[in-house]
C-alpha cells in the first residue's frame, strides 16, 4: 500500500494526469503477470504471481467500485504520505525483522516467524487505523479486506512452496476471523484484534522468494 500511496500522494485524484498514472501502473502489473505466465512452472513463479494479488484487487475496485473511486482514491491522493509517514517507525522495524529472518535461512524460518508476524500486525494496525482516522470507514474496510486476502495467499505459499506446516499461532489465528463487513470503528478495531498477532503483507514476498531459491 505504501507504493500505491506514493503514486497518489500530492496529486488530485480527479485530474487526468493522476488517472493516467494510476492506469499506467495497473497496465504495468498486467504486462508483468503476462510475462510471468510464459515462464516455466516453479515456486518462484507462483510467489511472484501471488505478489501481484494486491494490485489485482486494487485494479478491480478502481474499475468496478464507485465508492473506491469517489471516496478512497481522493483521500489517499491528499493524505497518502501522511499515512505512510505516520507508520514509518513500524515499517523500519518490520524491514529489520525481514532482513533478520532472511539472513537466518530456511532452517531458522519458524523461529523468526512469530516475531515477524507480530511486527507485521503492528504495522498493519497502524496503517489501517490511521486510514480510518483520516479517510473514514470505507478506506479502512478496503484495507482490512485487502490484507485478509493477500495474507491468506501468503500463508498458503508458505505451506506450498517452503513446506512450512506449523506456523506460529500468531500467524494463523487471524485466518478463522472475518470482520471486514463490520463498518463501525469498533468493528474495525475488533477485526484488527481478531487477526491476533499478524496478517502478513506483500513485503514478505521478498523473504519467501529469497528463501525459495535455497530449496531449488
Amino acid at each position: 500500500m505504501n507504493i500505491f500511496n506514493q503514486i497518489l500522494a500530492g496529486g488530485n485524484a480527479g485530474d487526468h494526469h493522476n488517472i493516467r498514472r494510476i492506469v499506467g501502473n495497473f497496465r504495468l502489473s498486467v504486462n508483468y503477470q503476462l510475462c510471468l505466465s510464459n515462464c516455466p512452472e516453479n515456486p518462484a513463479k507462483r510467489i511472484l504471481l501471488s505478489g501481484q494479488k494486491a494490485w489485482n484487487i486494487i485494479c478491480s475496485d478502481f474499475r468496478n467500485d464507485s465508492d473506491f473511486r469517489k471516496h478512497i482514491i481522493p483521500c489517499w491522493s491528499k493524505q497518502g504520505m501522511v499515512l505512510t509517514d505516520y507508520c514509518t517507525s513500524l515499517a523500519r522495524t518490520l524491514h529489520a525483522e525481514i532482513i533478520q529472518l532472511m539472513e537466518g535461512g530456511v532452517d531458522n524460518l519458524k523461529q523468526g516467524m512469530d516475531s515477524l508476524c507480530r511486527s507485521v500486525h503492528s504495522y498493519d494496525s497502524c496503517f489501517i487505523m490511521k486510514s480510518h482516522e483520516v479517510c473514514g470507514v470505507k478506506a479502512a474496510k478496503f484495507l482490512v479486506r485487502l490484507t485478509h486476502q493477500t495474507s491468506h495467499a501468503l500463508v498458503e505459499l508458505l505451506d506450498e512452496v517452503l513446506g512450512v506446516k506449523d506456523l506460529p499461532r500468531s500467524c494463523l489465528d487471524w485466518l478463522v476471523h472475518n470482520y471486514a463487513s463490520e463498518s463501525s470503528p469498533r468493528g474495525i478495531a475488533k477485526r484488527m484484534k481478531a487477526v491476533g498477532e499478524a496478517s502478513p503483507l506483500l513485503s514478505l514476498f521478498v523473504l519467501f522468494f529469497a528463501n525459495s531459491i535455497f530449496l531449488r
